[in-house]
C-alpha cells in the first residue's frame, strides 16, 4: 500500500512543473487532495489537455447563452418601454378628453346663462319700447287736451304692469334682474287723473310744438324726442319745461341735422368735432348701459364672435321679431353688445 502511494507521488512529480502550475490554475488538484471518485481523477497533463479542448466549447455556449439572455432582456425592456409610453399617451389623451369635456360643459353652461339673460334683456327691451310708446301717446293726448284718450292709456299702462308682474312671478331668473325704470313725461302726474300743466308750461309746450312741426309729422322722431325728453327729466329732475324742450331740439339737431336743413357737408372745426366726440349723446351715457357700459373689452367681440347656435337662436327669437329694431345689421350689433356685456 505504501509502495503504491509512493509510486503515485513519484508519477505526479515527474510531470513538468509548468504543466502542473497551469493545471492548478485551471482548477486541478493533486490526487492526495482529490475528494471525488478515484476513477475521475486526471493527471495535470490530461487535465490541461481536456481543459483546452472543452473550455472553449463551454465558453462559447456560455457566451451564446449570455447573448441570448441580453437579447431577451433588451426585448423585454423595449416592450416595457413601449407599454409605458402607450400608457402615458392613453393617460394624456384621457386627461385631454376630460379637460375638453369640462371646457365644453363650462362653455355650454356659460352660453346657457347668457341666453337666459338675453331672453330677460329682450323682454325688458320690449317692455321699455311699449312704455315709450305709451309715453309718447300720453304726451300727444295731453298736447291735444284729449282726457278720454289719456285715461285709456293709463288703464292700458296699469294692465301692462299687472301682466309684467305675472310674467316675473312665473319666470325665475338665476340672478335678480333690474326692473323696468319708469319716469313720467311730466311732473306731478297721478295715474288716476288727467295731466295738468301750469299756464307757463302750457305756453312753453305750445310754442315749442309750433316751432317744431316735425314732432307730429314723423312718428320715429316723435318717439325719439320723447325718449330724450324723459332722459332729461331723469338726469335733471328740477329742470324747467321750456329748457327741457330746447335741449330736446338741440339733441335732435345733433342726431338728424339733415331734418333741420343743416349742411352736413360743411367741415366742422377741430374743436367742435372734439366737443361733439366728448359729449356725444347724453342718452348713450344714461343708466341703461347698452351703448356705453361695456368698455373696451366688450367692444372687442361682436356678432360673429357669438356661438353659431346662439346666433341662430338670436336671429329666430329676437332679430326677426324686431326686439332690436328693423335694421338687421344694427340689431345684430346691439344684440352682440348686450350679449358680451351681461357677464362683464
Amino acid at each position: 500500500m505504501d509502495n503504491d502511494i509512493e509510486e503515485e507521488n513519484v508519477e505526479t512529480t515527474t510531470f513538468d512543473p509548468a504543466i502542473i502550475q497551469q493545471a492548478k490554475e485551471m482548477g486541478w488538484v493533486d490526487k492526495s487532495d482529490w475528494h471525488g471518485a478515484p476513477e475521475h481523477w486526471r493527471g495535470p497533463d490530461e487535465y490541461v489537455r481536456r481543459g483546452q479542448e472543452v473550455l472553449p466549447i463551454v465558453r462559447s455556449q456560455v457566451e451564446r447563452l449570455k447573448t441570448e439572455q441580453q437579447k431577451r432582456e433588451a426585448e423585454f425592456d423595449r416592450q416595457r418601454s413601449e407599454f409605458e409610453d402607450r400608457q402615458r399617451r392613453q393617460d394624456e389623451a384621457a386627461k385631454q378628453l376630460q379637460a375638453r369635456l369640462e371646457r365644453q360643459e363650462a362653455e355650454f353652461k356659460d352660453r346657457q346663462d347668457r341666453n337666459e339673460k338675453m331672453a330677460r334683456i329682450a323682454m325688458e327691451r320690449q317692455r321699455q319700447t311699449f312704455l315709450e310708446q305709451i309715453d309718447a301717446a300720453k304726451f300727444n293726448a295731453v298736447a291735444a287736451g284729449d282726457t278720454k284718450t289719456y285715461e285709456g292709456l293709463l288703464a292700458r299702462e296699469k294692465q301692462f304692469y299687472r301682466e309684467a308682474q305675472n310674467e316675473d312671478e312665473q319666470y325665475q331668473p338665476r340672478q335678480p334682474v333690474k326692473p323696468v325704470e319708469r319716469t313720467e313725461v311730466v311732473e306731478d302726474r297721478s295715474p288716476q287723473q288727467p295731466v295738468t300743466l301750469s299756464s307757463r308750461d302750457q305756453r312753453a309746450r305750445d310754442d315749442w310744438m309750433e316751432k317744431n312741426p316735425w314732432f307730429h309729422r314723423s312718428n320715429d322722431m316723435n318717439l325719439e324726442a320723447q325718449r330724450i325728453h324723459v332722459e332729461l327729466w331723469e338726469r335733471h329732475p328740477g329742470i324747467d319745461l321750456a329748457e327741457n324742450l330746447e335741449r330736446v331740439t338741440a339733441e335732435m339737431k345733433k342726431r338728424h341735422p339733415e331734418k333741420f336743413g343743416i349742411d352736413t357737408k360743411a367741415q366742422e372745426p377741430v374743436q367742435a368735432r372734439q366737443e361733439k366726440t366728448a359729449t356725444h349723446s347724453f342718452v348713450e351715457g344714461s343708466a341703461s348701459g347698452v351703448a356705453s357700459g361695456g368698455g373696451a373689452s366688450s367692444r372687442r367681440k361682436g356678432w360673429n364672435d357669438i356661438h353659431a347656435d346662439d346666433r341662430a337662436l338670436a336671429e329666430r327669437s329676437y332679430i326677426k321679431a324686431g326686439f332690436y329694431g328693423k335694421d338687421v345689421a344694427k340689431a345684430r350689433e346691439e344684440y352682440a353688445k348686450d350679449y358680451w356685456e351681461i357677464n362683464e
